[in-house]
């Protein structure tokens, strides 16, 4: 049986305009999955957005394109998936317009996130995609989505809660750097590098493992993680000469601040992960984007610049 929006409303007493965002709310298009991919269905449902995504193609957006959704409403395109990741996400100062100021006339525009903090009732953490629609402002708020959107110094300087959240990443940032040095390469850190013979069999090694797990990890959060992280500690035993790897690896090992990683250290990792649990191409113009791909050995799965 449908939900019926207006008697339930009614039944609860709401000021008309309460009753009038409620609405709004409710016709904005949105699913939750459980990390393992399991649909959890809400009463006012309107589309399971997973099975949607699966009838389009698929595109991941990385977060250093300049105009990244240009292409998202041209006709050729209805039937293409554009979709802002993780990494898009988290890597926007202006998260207001990264959100809100695309143009979805053919409502092929998604985003796709992770929730570990309990909201509204579902269980957490969860794996959500929403649509990019013309309901979708009326689930935020609004003040915070401004203060959200200030740059990331501004924000250090006088948002609290926001310098809370910034070190808990730092410290996961720091977490995962010790984890791939400990359990993926063996080693105490990437300076002075190990022998060439070491890292040419470390990389192979890594790979192999790889292409093995990497198609279980559709659907599957922790799994498409784990399978990303191997990447990137692949992409860190290339050879010395290599220039993608060279940079990766002065990445890994440059501080931000005093004991502070690289704040966006793991973002290229975060978006295979995520192109992982969509079986979804990507579109991107970095190197280490492409490489890490092409590990992976799922068809379904590649970096296209436009």
């Amino acid at each position: 049986m449908d939900f019926d929006v207006e008697a339930w409303t009614d039944s609860q007493g709401f000021p008309d305009g309460a009753r009038l965002r409620i609405r709004q709310q409710i016709e904005h298009a949105s699913s939750f999955y459980m990390p393992c991919g399991e649909h959890i269905k809400y009463i006012s449902d309107k589309e399971n957005l997973f099975e949607v995504l699966m009838k389009m193609q698929r595109y991941l957006i990385d977060s250093n394109l300049s105009d990244p959704l240009r292409d998202a409403a041209k006709p050729e395109n209805k039937n293409k998936a554009f979709i802002l990741g993780q990494t898009y996400t988290d890597e926007q100062d202006n998260l207001k317009a990264a959100l809100l100021k695309w143009d979805n006339s053919n409502n092929n525009l998604f985003d796709f996130g992770y929730m570990e903090e309990p909201i509204g009732g579902f269980p957490t953490p969860c794996v959500m995609i929403n649509r990019l629609d013309a309901h979708q402002p009326s689930t935020f708020n609004m003040e915070k989505m401004r203060l959200e959107s200030r740059p990331h110094e501004k924000k250090l300087k006088d948002d609290p809660k926001y310098v809370v959240r910034h070190k808990k990443h730092l410290e996961a940032v720091n977490d995962l750097k010790s984890r791939i040095l400990a359990f993926h390469l063996c080693l105490e850190n990437l300076d002075p590098l190990p022998s060439p013979e070491f890292m040419a069999g470390c990389n192979k090694e890594l790979i192999e493992t790889i292409r093995h797990r990497a198609p279980s990890a559709f659907k599957d959060y922790e799994v498409a993680w784990e399978v990303a992280t191997m990447c990137h500690a692949a992409l860190l035993m290339e050879p010395k000469d290599n220039l993608v790897a060279r940079k990766t690896r002065e990445e890994f090992s440059r501080e931000e601040g005093i004991g502070n990683p690289k704040r966006n250290l793991f973002g290229d990792t975060r978006l295979i992960q995520n192109a992982l649990w969509l079986n979804s191409r990507i579109i991107s113009k970095d190197g280490a984007v492409k490489r890490m791909a092409s590990y992976l050995g799922v068809p379904g799965i590649t970096v296209v610049e436009m």
